[in-house]
């Protein structure tokens, strides 16, 4: 039976199970649950946490209310997990995740631990590139055995939803989130980005098994026309401040579309500059100068800075890794930093709030930041 003949839940049972994990969070979030503290050294906190993401299914995001299963962490810290002995468990995890995808037909951000996946805030311009990236890591050929015709549907549905061949990238008339979701801007330099690794992923690793939409399209010349102004990649090209953000700067060398030396050294240098790794890397802005038409709805509700000036743990070590290959002095004492910080808080914060001294905490009856993140998997080796 192929993926179009089978029959998943019908939308009111969907409509259901998503009501039941937004019964399930939203008062999580609304009272804080006591985050699980962790002893040892630095490496053994992040240990333990990887640990405790396990449940048996797949890994969890992080504590509850989003132990949930997310495309992008999983994807993000995946080489981590593997390189640290849960190369079983990570491949068990994306054949769940793949069952959840293929019976409901659709690759999302998400998924509950109810089984339904569902997209927050919107259909991302990244997700598809993690599951990609995700099933390469792994060698996966059981999955594109699998599932080859629906990822097909899926790689052409993503192409369909997100490119504009006008532009030659990513469609300016509605957005599509990556990493830093809460924001609303179009056409921004990361969904370019992520643009632009769809593309060569299929190109040089499922040339084989996928049929590669893009193929041919010269992206990576209108990427760096629009995007690098000679010192770093821009957040947008759409004349918005700020032209200059901690995660749209990182993420093409972070990707590996990008890998001249001299570009990233002038990219460390920018973000050094500016601040952005101040108290400790890092810093999505260092102005809180977004629009409030910027943001989600429930980011202007509840936690306006939430993607804003605060100093976010995700991209940290990443920024650590790549400032390593130009400042290898600088780069040790950003990672003790974040020693010092796990050690304090014994557990792997989301968020902390500008000045680094707690984690980020919203308005009243908003929790802010989540603990016990998966993204831990990143220090095993750094540590």
């Amino acid at each position: 039976m192929s993926f179009n003949e089978r029959v998943g839940p019908s939308l009111v049972r969907q409509m259901v199970l998503l009501g039941q994990e937004g019964a399930r969070i939203v008062p999580q979030h609304i009272r804080t649950p006591e985050p699980t503290r962790y002893a040892g050294s630095a490496r053994d906190i992040c240990r333990a946490i990887v640990e405790k993401r396990w449940n048996g299914v797949y890994f969890e995001a992080g504590e509850s209310p989003i132990n949930q299963f997310w495309i992008r962490d999983f994807g993000f810290v995946l080489a981590d997990l593997m390189r640290a002995g849960y190369e079983e468990q990570a491949r068990q995890s994306l054949q769940w995740a793949m069952q959840q995808y293929a019976l409901y037909g659709r690759v999302s951000t998400t998924i509950a631990p109810n089984s339904l996946p569902f997209n927050v805030y919107s259909y991302a311009a990244d997700s598809m590139v993690w599951l990609l990236q995700s099933i390469k890591t792994l060698q996966a050929q059981e999955i594109l055995d699998s599932y080859g015709d629906f990822l097909q549907a899926q790689v052409d549905a993503y192409v369909a939803k997100v490119y504009d061949p006008k532009t030659n990238g990513v469609r300016r008339d509605r957005h599509f989130p990556t990493i830093k979701d809460m924001i609303t801007r179009r056409a921004t330099s990361s969904s370019n980005a992520f643009l632009l690794k769809f593309q060569e992923l299929l190109d040089n690793d499922f040339a084989d098994s996928i049929e590669n939409p893009l193929c041919g399209i010269d992206l990576r010349s209108t990427f760096l026309e629009r995007f690098w102004n000679g010192k770093h990649f821009i957040d947008n090209d759409s004349g918005k401040r700020p032209q200059l953000s901690g995660d749209t700067a990182i993420i093409p060398f972070m990707l590996g579309i990008v890998s001249d030396d001299k570009m990233l050294a002038s990219t460390i240098d920018t973000i050094r500059d500016a601040g952005f790794d101040h108290p400790f890397a890092l810093r999505y802005h260092v102005a809180e100068d977004h629009d409030d038409r910027d943001l989600e709805l429930i980011a202007q509700a509840v936690a306006p800075n939430f993607q804003g000036t605060t100093v976010w743990s995700m991209l940290g070590p990443r920024y650590i890794q790549l400032a390593a290959r130009v400042d290898p002095a600088y780069a040790k004492a950003q990672l003790q930093e974040y020693e010092q910080w796990i050690l304090r808080e014994g557990t792997y914060v989301e968020v902390f709030e500008p000045d680094g001294r707690q984690p980020y905490r919203g308005r009243p009856f908003y929790h802010g930041a989540h603990t016990g993140m998966i993204w831990a998997a990143e220090m095993l080796e750094l540590l």
